[in-house]
């Protein structure tokens, strides 16, 4: 009864907007995890924290007690360390490309990645298009994989940061996943469990994005970027833009495919590499290195080698780094062209990013071959889409089959805007903090 009226108390406190110290969070993020403070009195203070806000030092006290809920990696090497963090996009690989690149110059990137969230993809769904990929790792082996090879990208552990767990879920159910303070504190008490030096931040904005106003955006980005300061993490943080999706390719199997083409040196969407360099040279500079030309290192191979490692030490088949094609040989391709002659002006990036995450069981993603400002004639195809080799292959179900890619096909003809002038050219870096 006294532990349930304590929080009781710690809730009202909240919800009257007063302030909460340290201990009274430390002790609700212990109940949370140890099971004695349920779900429904969870889900309440989040809700007052969500309507009543937080400041600063609440939001470092939340961090704080969340990141020592559960195990962090114990990395004592000589490397600099550091990570980098996205709010999520449509057809974001950089993660994919920027974590080898920097581990290829000598420092360690120890990366916990999510699955797909909404209408963003995943880093782990796109990595288990390799086959043998393994994604959910002890916390052992991570601090081996990272010793051995300088890196790893693998999904949060239950011994890492339990109460973010917990409370994600809730925040997902309970309609408060857009706080501010609250995201704050979910990404750092991962990245803080990682024993890193520093982080790369990337907000997005845009249509495509979570945040969908610059002012938003500003405002996460530099709470994220003081709590982490505060907990003595060197940061670089920067708003990208997210109205058009990042690179050609979305979607599992072509993301990792248009990946291991760029590290291959054949293909540099300007877009993607734009953001990809920018966050890796951050690192760079924030790891106090100097004279490394990072474009470079993809194209002596450095990064590519780097990422083979990866995928060999995680069990991956390394056939398909050497190959990339046979992510994409086996599927059936069905373009979707033009229906008129003029610019591209706008995407639905959002819908273009539901479209792939539903389809993520019968498709390996679609290629962009048209994007804003760029020129279509009629008939030219905008896009390709990769069914798997399997699908639609049951004859009971060939007709619903055909019917459903007929539904997408339009779908993803519909995301696009056309005009008769090419639209004002778009800072994809859209501030530095």
């Amino acid at each position: 009864m006294e532990e349930d009226m304590r929080a009781v108390d710690i809730i009202t406190r909240k919800r009257d907007a007063k302030v909460l110290f340290q201990g009274e969070i430390d002790w609700f993020v212990r109940g949370i995890v140890d099971g004695r403070i349920p779900d429904h009195q969870t889900s309440a203070l989040l809700m007052a924290m969500f309507l009543n806000g937080m400041d600063i030092d609440e939001t470092l006290a939340l961090t704080k007690s969340m990141t020592e809920s559960g195990e962090g990696l114990d990395l004592p090497i000589l490397k600099p360390k550091f990570d980098k963090h996205s709010t999520g996009g449509v057809g974001d690989k950089v993660s994919l490309i920027l974590a080898p690149l920097v581990a290829s110059c000598s420092i360690a990137v120890p990366m916990l990645s999510g699955r797909s969230l909404g209408h963003t993809g995943g880093t782990l769904n796109k990595l288990e298009s390799i086959p043998g990929m393994r994604i959910h790792l002890s916390i052992e082996e991570m601090e081996k994989e990272v010793k051995e090879i300088g890196m790893v990208i693998a999904g949060q552990t239950e011994r890492i940061a339990p109460a973010d767990r917990k409370i994600y879920h809730l925040r997902d159910k309970t309609g408060t996943v857009e706080s501010i303070p609250l995201i704050t504190s979910s990404i750092l008490s991962k990245k803080l469990s990682e024993d890193i030096d520093g982080l790369a931040l990337d907000v997005k904005v845009g249509k495509g994005a979570f945040v969908k106003t610059i002012d938003n955006a500003r405002l996460l980005a530099e709470s994220i970027a003081e709590v982490a300061k505060k907990m003595g993490i060197r940061i670089r943080a920067f708003m990208t833009s997210m109205n058009v999706p990042l690179g050609n390719a979305v979607g599992t199997g072509v993301e990792v495919y248009e990946t291991l083409m760029i590290l291959e040196g054949e293909e540099y969407p300007s877009d993607l590499m734009e953001v990809t360099l920018t966050l890796s040279q951050a690192i760079v500079d924030l790891a106090g290195l100097r004279g490394i030309d990072l474009t470079e290192k993809i194209r002596d191979g450095s990064a590519l080698r780097k990422f083979r490692e990866f995928v060999e030490f995680q069990g991956g088949d390394v056939s398909y780094v050497d190959a990339p094609e046979k992510l994409i040989e086996d599927c059936t391709r069905e373009e979707i062209v033009s229906n008129r002659s003029a610019y591209v002006v706008a995407m639905d990036t959002e819908k273009i990013g539901k479209i792939a995450v539903d389809t993520e069981s019968v498709s390996r993603g679609i290629i962009f071959h048209k994007k804003v400002g760029d020129r279509a004639e009629r008939g030219n195809p905008l896009a390709t889409i990769f069914w798997r080799g399997d699908a639609g292959r049951d004859p009971d179900q060939r007709e619903d089959f055909t019917h459903f890619t007929g539904d997408i096909k339009n779908a993803i003809l519909s995301s696009y805007e056309f005009g008769p002038d090419p639209p004002p050219t778009e800072e994809m870096i859209i501030e530095r903090l």
